[in-house]
């Protein structure tokens, strides 16, 4: 299990060992080798080690340091709460009486395989039956949106923190980046402070899609479908029995991007010519055609990956079936039924949520 992150100031002792060391010039360059304090700081921190040989050096540190920080320019101190910016609210523009659900007032926390499922959540909701849908987004970029990081990060947490203390607020929503940075007693520091400001909370954690899709065979396929399985087991159920009061939805909407992928191998993508066009120079016209499923070699997803991981979070949130609603297109790609796809997928991740499903939709 991971240790806890430590605050931002400490984070600033800890690597903060530059005068330390600049009065031992004389001796040999201080590495995770040679200093403790470096050796400890590449065991909580990989990715610090920027050209992965293990080896951690100072400038190595200092600069992940900077990297993590960068968000916390013109940060408030500790006490002083950073300005709320503006949620936005849509509901269904043709809902009949009878049939509307209760939306949540949500906080959706991420990285950048995060936002673009938030921010399309916003407009799938208009085609569905779901009234008074609030989101309010923070997003840091990679490991920086982990649950972690984002508690680390002052800025950040003062922007959550900020939304969560009107009490309003009653659903948080937060993805995954790694075992050393979304841990159970991360999501736990988010938990434990919602509660205090809503008891009734509701949780959702998603769980993207691994990097470099566009390298995915069908055992790499298997390989990560499997470990959306295992997360469930090693970070759901425990966190469940810590809060049992609250539901704690599980989404592993990244599944969505491996049946993209085993589609397109199987030829069943009509209109989409590459999971990653190997052409370089010709990727900006495919993304603009939507001819490929992600934008470049780490994973960043297109515009159907985007859709159909919120069409997966609005089942996970609301269980509502999709057949009654408008059907959910991207241009270019008319013979691409994100519906239909959406609904093959949460069949395999609705078992995961199946303790709630006898408390009604919400």
């Amino acid at each position: 299990m991971s240790r806890p992150l430590i605050s931002s100031k400490k984070m600033m002792m800890t690597v903060g060992w530059v005068m330390l060391m600049s009065a031992g010039s004389s001796f040999a360059a201080p590495t995770s080798e040679n200093n403790d304090r470096l050796r400890k700081a590449l065991k909580q921190y990989p990715a610090a080690d920027a050209n992965k040989d293990g080896v951690l050096t100072l400038s190595e540190a200092t600069t992940f340091r900077n990297k993590v920080r960068g968000g916390q320019k013109g940060a408030k101190t500790p006490g002083r709460k950073h300005p709320q910016l503006a949620a936005k609210t849509v509901s269904g523009d043709s809902v009949k009486p009878g049939s509307e659900i209760k939306g949540y007032n949500g906080l959706y926390m991420g990285h950048s395989f995060f936002k673009p499922s938030a921010t399309d959540l916003l407009t799938i909701i208009p085609d569905s039956s779901v009234i008074n849908h609030t989101e309010y987004i923070v997003m840091q970029g990679g490991q920086g949106g982990s649950p972690g990081f984002l508690w680390d990060n002052e800025r950040n947490r003062a922007k959550g923190q900020t939304y969560l203390d009107s009490g309003k607020a009653d659903l948080l929503v937060m993805t995954y980046y790694s075992p050393a940075d979304s841990s159970i007693e991360h999501y736990s520091r988010w938990f434990d402070y919602a509660l205090s400001k809503n008891p009734k909370m509701t949780f959702m954690v998603t769980i993207p899609w691994g990097k470099n899709p566009h390298d995915y065979d069908k055992a790499l396929l298997a390989t990560q479908n499997q470990r959306a399985a295992a997360l469930h087991k090693m970070l759901i159920v425990p966190l469940r029995k810590k809060y049992p009061d609250n539901r704690v939805l599980y989404c592993p909407y990244g599944w969505g991007v491996y049946e993209l992928v085993e589609r397109f191998h199987d030829g069943k993508l009509p209109g989409v010519k590459y999971v990653l066009n190997p052409d370089k120079k010709g990727r900006t016209q495919s993304k603009q055609k939507n001819e490929q499923l992600v934008n470049d070699e780490l994973g960043h997803g297109g515009a159907l990956v985007g859709k159909l991981g919120a069409l997966l979070w609005m089942q996970t949130l609301y269980n509502c079936d999709l057949s009654p609603m408008k059907p959910q297109r991207v241009e270019g790609l008319p013979g691409v039924d994100l519906n239909e796809i959406a609904e093959t997928v949460y069949k395999k991740i609705r078992p995961f949520n199946a303790l709630y499903n006898n408390k009604g939709a919400r």
